[in-house]
């Protein structure tokens, strides 16, 4: 057996502009017409000022299948086979000028043959080149921190964490590990470390599922800080960020824009009764209001400001909170018309000296449990009149419509509006033709307009149709073969003729 041909497409690289490349090639040859396999391993290794430098890579190579980073061409054979690596070299590096050499070739075939190639041997055939870099000398920057939540939290006292997402900029090998720090109250510090987990040459993940693509010139880190439990209230603000990179450069980036966390344990500010009244309230068709309600006592001065957090579709009234002689505090609950009715989320309470109290879900402190919710609506739309605009339809008119229009109206002083319908063509034997349905809405005098598509010939045809409001309830009138009544003033019929 022979390892021939064993070189480097090129003998000095120079990747100061961009990323490069370099062909590494070889061949091996073998007189014994009876092997089948070939295997081997090549060996690469960088070398500074002479001195071999950082891990070797390994390429183990095979002619067909097995367990290989390489597999030979595609018309090679045992006897003689050849095989190509193409080889990344970055533009950036810890040092401006490096030297790659092949420090090991070996092959067998499985039949007892085998060959190795020494340092002089490897030497003759040329294999190494020189590549030029960048010098790496530049540490990574931050580029944004923020908040992944809220920046009002409610502590137990038992402990909790602040989840940030740290986005990071490395214009050389890239970032690789950090640390972020926090200051709180009475000079607190909180360093909390954070570095790429590698999962390959060409990705990594840096915190919890924030994937990075390699080299991390550009990284998304999560990071979760804990706060410890008996910590007191306060604000917690980013500090700054100490970052270093693939080269060992370190940089502390302290002019960093991020939101300040108020925690808080509910010591100076303690908040208890809460109720909102009506729990039911009559929204259908009209803006309706409620009023949430609870006591309050600051011991650290008079309460200056009450925020209110809402779900649904509601939000605090127009006026400003009001304070009253028994300790309780009342705030007003708008709830507009359609909407799903009033969730109190959070209260969040300040007193003259900045300190803070935080209550409800929003905040992570214990559930509200307070609901406004639209008052039951069983009754289904009553439907009191109809009309057809045009009762006689042409062939060729059906066939360029959009659909045959007709309107209901509906008793719209009270309950549900209607929000959506269904209608059916029938021709005179019961037989549908064509339908339609969807979402509609009452104009204000509580007509609907609704529509049924149609294939029809000439003939008396009828309309079935059926509303349906807000609240689930519906009505249906016309529908034949069906216990559904006539609709007031009787069946809407449809004539179509010929034309």
């Amino acid at each position: 057996m022979a390892i021939t041909d064993l070189a480097f497409s090129s003998t000095a690289v120079d990747a100061t502009s961009d990323p490069q490349s370099v062909a590494l090639t070889w061949r091996v040859t073998n007189t014994d017409q009876r092997a089948i396999t070939v295997t081997g391993v090549v060996e690469l290794r960088e070398f500074r000022q002479g001195a071999a430098f950082g891990p070797v890579r390994t390429l183990d190579f095979a002619l067909r299948s097995g367990e290989a980073d390489i597999f030979a061409d595609w018309d090679s054979t045992a006897q003689n086979s050849s095989y190509r690596y193409e080889m990344y070299i970055p533009q950036y590096a810890t040092t401006d000028t490096a030297e790659w050499r092949i420090t090991k070739a070996t092959a067998q075939d499985g039949r007892g043959h085998t060959v190795k190639l020494n340092a002089e041997e490897l030497a003759t055939l040329g294999a190494q080149f020189t590549v030029t870099h960048l010098a790496d000398k530049e540490g990574p920057t931050v580029s944004t921190v923020s908040l992944n939540g809220g920046d009002r939290v409610y502590h137990d006292g038992n402990g909790l964490t602040l989840d940030y997402d740290v986005n990071i900029e490395d214009v050389g090998l890239g970032f690789k590990r950090g640390a972020l720090v926090l200051a709180g109250p009475g000079g607190r510090e909180i360093s909390t470390p954070f570095e790429l987990r590698k999962e390959n040459d060409w990705s990594a993940y840096c915190g919890e599922n924030s994937w990075v693509s390699l080299p991390a010139r550009w990284a998304n880190c999560t990071v979760t800080v804990p706060i410890a439990a008996g910590t007191p209230s306060g604000a917690w603000t980013v500090s700054r960020v100490r970052l270093v990179d693939e080269a060992g450069n370190v940089t502390v980036n302290r002019d960093v824009t991020a939101p300040t966390v108020y925690v808080s344990r509910n010591q100076t500010i303690e908040a208890s009764d809460f109720q909102v009244t009506p729990e039911f309230v009559d929204n259908w068709r009209a803006t309706a209001t409620a009023e949430l309600r609870f006591r309050a006592q600051s011991w650290n001065g008079p309460i200056v400001d009450v925020d209110v957090e809402t779900a649904r579709m509601c939000w605090p009234g127009g006026s400003e909170p009001e304070f009253h002689e028994d300790g309780t505090v009342s705030v007003g609950l708008t709830i507009p018309a359609g909407s799903d009715g009033c969730e109190i989320t959070g209260i969040a309470l300040t007193d003259e000296s900045g300190n803070m109290s935080f209550y409800g879900s929003v905040y992570r402190a214990p559930a509200l449990d307070l609901v406004v919710a639209p008052v039951r609506d069983d009754t289904p739309p009553a439907v009191l009149e109809l009309r057809a605009p045009k009762k006689v339809w042409k062939v060729s008119e059906l066939k360029n419509a959009w659909g045959i229009g007709f309107d209901v109206r509906i008793d719209n002083t009270s309950g549900a509006p209607v929000t959506g319908g269904w209608a059916t063509l029938y021709d005179s034997n019961g037989h549908s033709v064509g339908g339609h349905g969807g979402g509609y809405s009452e104009d204000p005098d509580g007509w609907v307009n609704l529509s049924v598509s149609a294939y029809a010939v000439p003939g008396e045809y009828v309309i079935g149709f059926r509303v349906t409001d807000a609240a689930g309830n519906s009505s249906g009138f016309g529908f034949p073969n069906t216990s559904y009544p006539a609709p007031p003033g009787g069946p809407l019929t449809i004539t179509v003729v010929e034309g």
